[in-house]
This record gives structure tokens, sequence and C-alpha cells, in this order.
């Protein structure tokens, strides 16, 4: 007699309102489990937007639904791979590799360079008296004279003279200049369309004037005038340096001269020590360049001659100094006034 299957209790359970026995209800919940399984892609993006959507790379496609985690690729395979190189993230870190930090570093390393540049050319642009540069300067010949440049505007002379006439023929001024000197007068022509008699010269204008009235005193037709040496635009003393430093040299010791002058006229005769001074110690070492090429005869002689007419002016400063008389003072304007009209010869010449 076969034996009789043992057969399990049926059990009713009720679940949202409709009764069934144990065994169906365990059988149906576990299938359900089954088609629950966790899908990683959805459940954790790679990249999630702020209304929670999923978003994935150009060019890649969601999951086929039903895998399991053991069916995907490894997370280090090629597909991977792909997506994360074709990301937005991964593209602009390639482009900030490969175009923008090389044109950052070029920006740095031109940067640095102009900064340089700009430093060398400062240090050698500044100069040690701030002297600001005439408009014409940089127009004209500049040669050096030691460390200090010598331009057409170290040759410029302004002297305050005082004039005895002028006359439209040179015959009327020789014979008005006769007459001045059997008067005792120092007496110079100079020509500028018409002839001008000078009979004194002086570094200032007031100067110039108590010079003038001593000699309307001793009726003899006077007043101030200034008399500026005219540079050219190309003068030849610039063309060699040895020839530019004798000229600014001969310049500031006639400067000195005036300046005595100025102390001495008025009727008072008497140059200060400090003034004689001056002249002797830039007579010291003032020294014409007598040998070299490219030096023309006449530049020889003009530089002589106001070199010997310097001195000689000196010597009457110091006589007057000592004499202290009228015919002193005449004798000292007379050199004076040749000295100043040899420099405006040599300043003149043109190449």
């Amino acid at each position: 007699m076969p034996e009789n299957k043992r057969k399990s209790p049926h059990v009713m359970v009720t679940f949202n309102g409709k009764k069934q026995t144990l065994d169906e209800w365990t059988k149906r919940e576990t299938a359900a489990d089954k088609e629950k399984l966790l899908n990683w892609e959805t459940a954790f993006p790679e990249n999630e937007d702020n209304n929670g959507s999923s978003a994935l790379p150009d060019g890649a496609h969601p999951s086929p639904a039903g895998k399991t985690c053991s069916e995907r690729r490894p997370f280090g395979g090629k597909k991977r791979r792909k997506i994360l190189k074709q990301s937005p993230v991964y593209r602009t870190a390639l482009a900030i590799k490969l175009f923008w930090l090389p044109v950052t570093a070029a920006i740095v390393v031109g940067m640095i360079t102009g900064l340089t540049l700009l430093i060398v050319f400062t240090s050698q642009y500044k100069t040690g008296n701030n002297h600001l540069t005439h408009p014409q300067e940089s127009l004209q010949p500049v040669v050096q004279q030691g460390a200090v440049p010598i331009s057409s505007r170290n040759l410029e002379l302004s002297v305050f003279v005082v004039q005895a006439g002028v006359y439209s023929s040179k015959a009327s001024a020789d014979q008005a200049a006769s007459h001045l000197r059997a008067q005792g007068a120092a007496t110079i022509e100079v020509k500028n369309g018409k002839t001008a008699i000078y009979i004194g010269a002086t570094r200032t204008e007031s100067q110039a004037r108590s010079m003038a009235e001593i000699y309307q005193k001793q009726n003899i037709p006077a007043y101030q005038k200034s008399w500026e040496t005219s540079v050219p635009a190309r003068p030849m003393v610039l063309r060699d340096s040895r020839i530019a430093a004798f000229t600014v040299q001969g310049k500031s010791l006639i400067e000195s001269l005036l300046a005595a002058s100025g102390e001495a006229s008025g009727g008072k005769y008497s140059p200060s020590e400090k003034s004689l001074s001056q002249v002797d110690k830039l007579l010291k070492g003032w020294n014409y360049p007598q040998t070299g090429d490219g030096i023309s005869g006449r530049e020889k002689k003009l530089m002589k001659a106001l070199r010997a007419r310097a001195i000689e002016a000196a010597g009457e400063v110091h006589s007057l100094k000592t004499r202290g008389d009228n015919a002193s003072f005449n004798a000292f304007q007379q050199k004076l006034l040749e000295t100043i009209a040899l420099y405006d010869q040599l300043i003149v010449l043109k190449q």
C-alpha cells in the first residue's frame, strides 16, 4: 500500500484584502524580489543636475535594463575610459594642457622680458643733474668732454654791452671809433647789417647800465644792449671733442671775466679776490690742440688768438685790482671785448 504523502497545512494569509495560502504568497514575493535587483548606473549616476535627472557624456548610452552588477564591465575597462575621455571635464583639462598652458607661459615670459628691458633703458636714460633736454638739442651734434655731453646749447653766450653808436657805413664807424679811442675808451666794431661800436661788457643788464652812466659823465653817448652769440645749426667746433672742450672752457673763462667786470663797473674799479682766483684757476690747463688731423688752419689760428686775448684780459684785470683807475679799467675792457669777439668768430664757423 503506497505511503501517504504528508501534506503541509494550508495556512491562509490576508494581504491587501486578498486571502491566499502561505505557499502562494511566499512564491509570489520571491519572484518579485528577483525582478527588483538594484541598477547601480541609475541609482548612482555620474552627472546629476539640479532636477535629479541623470546626465550621460556625449556619445554614451544607458546600460541595458535588467543587467546586474556582475554582468557589467569592470571599473577600469576600455569602455569606461572611452566615456571619461568624451566627458566635458576631460576635454577641458586637455584644452588647458595643450593650449592655454603654453599661451600663459608665453605671456609670463613676455612680461618678464619687457620689465627687464624697461629697467635697463630707464637706468641708461637717467642722468645725474636731471637736466631737461632742449627741444632742438636732439638735432644738434653732441660730443663728449669726459662724462659730460657738449651740445650747441653749451656754446651759447649772452653778454650785456655798452654801445656807443650804430653806423650804416664802415667808414663812419671807423671815424667814430677813432674819436672814442682818443678819449681813452675801449672800442670794438661789430657788424650785423649795420656796424655797432661797443665800449664795455659785463654780465648783467644793471651792471651795464651803471657802466653806461660812467661813460655818459665823460660826455660819451652810451647805453646798455645785449650781445648774443648766434650758434649755427652745425658748428664746426662740435665735430671734434678736443676743439669742443677747448671752446667750452673758453666760454667759462669769459663768464668769469665778465663777473669781474661787473664788480668793477660803476666807478668802483675793484674786482673781488674770488673772481680773480676763479679766472686764474680756469686759465690753468686750458690749451688748444696744437696737432691733430682734421683741424683746419683757420680753427688753429682762432683758438690760438682766443687763448692769447683771454690771458691778456686776465692780466689787465689783475692790473685793475692793483691800480684801480679809469685807464686800467678801459684797458681791461678792450681785451675783454676782443676775447668775446674771437669766441664769437670761432662759434660761427660752419661745417
